[in-house]
C-alpha cells in the first residue's frame, strides 16, 4: 500500500486537484520520481512512461483539438505514402471526430459551424480513398453518402462513390454518380467517359461468365441424370474457358488514368 501512501499525501496538498487531468499529471509525476514505489503495486505493473502519454480528445480543450487536426492530417498523409491505410485511416478518423466534437458545441448555421464543416471534407475524402485501397467498398459508400447529404456539390465525393459502386456492381448507382461528376465538372468528361466504358466492359464480362457458369452447371446436372457413360461432358472444354480472366486486367490501365484524381487533399 506504499504506492496509495505517497499519492495520498503528496496529492491532498496541491492546489487545484479537482479534475481527472490533475490526477493524471500528479500520478505521472509520482510515477517518474518515486519509481520504485510504484514498481511492487499491481494496480501500477501496466503504467507506461509519462512522457510518452497521448492525451486523449476528452482531455483537450477546443484550442487544443484544432492545432491537432493538421498534425493528425499530416501524419495520415505520410501514412499513405508508405502504403499503410488502415493507419492512415485511422489519423484520419480521428481528425474528422475532433472537428465533429467541436463543431458540436457549435449553433448550426454559424460562421465556425461552417467552417468547421468545411474542414471535415478533406478528411474525410482521404479516409474514404484509404477504405477504396483497402476494398472496403461499402465503407465508402457509407461515408461519401454522409458527406454529400451535406456538401451537394463535393466533385471528389461523387466520384469516390461511384468507383465504390462500380467495385460492387452496382452498376446504376455508379453511372448516375459518374455522370453527376462530368456535370459538376466538365474538365473531368474524358475521365468519366473511361470509366463509364471500362464498367461496361466489366459488367459485359460479368454477364458472360454468370451466364457461361450457369448452362455449365445445367449442363451437368442434367449430364448426371440422363447421359450414358459412354458419352461423358466435355469438361476441359467448359474448364478453359472458366480460367479467362475477369475485368482484372482491364482495371490496371484504369487506374493509371485516374490517379491523378485520387491524389490526398
Amino acid at each position: 500500500m506504499q504506492c496509495m501512501k505517497i499519492s495520498t499525501e503528496v496529492c491532498t496538498q496541491m492546489p487545484g486537484f479537482r479534475n481527472m487531468q490533475n490526477l493524471f499529471l500528479v500520478f505521472s509525476a509520482l510515477l517518474h520520481v518515486y519509481p520504485a514505489a510504484f514498481s511492487s503495486s499491481p494496480c501500477c505493473s501496466q503504467v507506461g512512461d509519462p512522457l510518452s502519454y497521448h492525451r486523449e480528445s476528452w482531455m483537450m480543450e477546443k484550442d487544443e483539438k484544432l492545432q491537432t487536426v493538421p498534425v493528425l492530417h499530416m501524419q495520415g498523409n505520410a501514412l499513405v505514402r508508405q502504403k499503410q491505410f488502415r493507419e492512415a485511416a485511422s489519423k484520419y478518423k480521428e481528425a474528422v471526430l475532433l472537428l465533429k466534437t467541436v463543431q458540436s458545441r457549435e449553433m448550426p448555421g454559424d460562421v465556425d459551424y461552417i467552417n468547421l464543416g468545411r474542414m471535415i471534407v478533406p478528411l474525410e475524402l482521404n479516409y474514404c480513398q484509404c477504405m477504396l485501397e483497402l476494398e472496403e467498398y461499402y465503407e465508402v459508400i457509407e461515408h461519401t453518402t454522409e458527406l454529400l447529404e451535406k456538401h451537394k456539390d463535393c466533385v471528389k465525393g461523387y466520384y469516390k462513390r461511384a468507383k465504390a459502386h462500380a467495385a460492387v456492381w452496382n452498376e446504376k448507382e455508379a453511372r448516375r454518380d459518374f455522370s453527376t461528376v462530368a456535370q459538376l465538372d466538365i474538365s473531368l468528361a474524358a475521365l468519366v467517359r473511361r470509366e463509364l466504358k471500362e464498367l461496361s466492359e466489366r459488367m459485359k464480362e460479368k454477364y458472360w461468365e454468370e451466364k457461361e457458369q450457369y448452362w455449365n452447371m445445367l449442363e451437368k446436372t442434367e449430364g448426371a441424370k440422363s447421359a450414358p457413360p459412354a458419352q461423358p461432358q466435355p469438361e476441359p472444354v467448359h474448364a478453359g474457358a472458366e480460367t479467362i480472366p475477369g475485368g482484372g486486367g482491364a482495371e490496371q490501365p484504369a487506374a493509371e488514368d485516374t490517379q491523378r484524381y485520387d491524389l490526398l487533399v
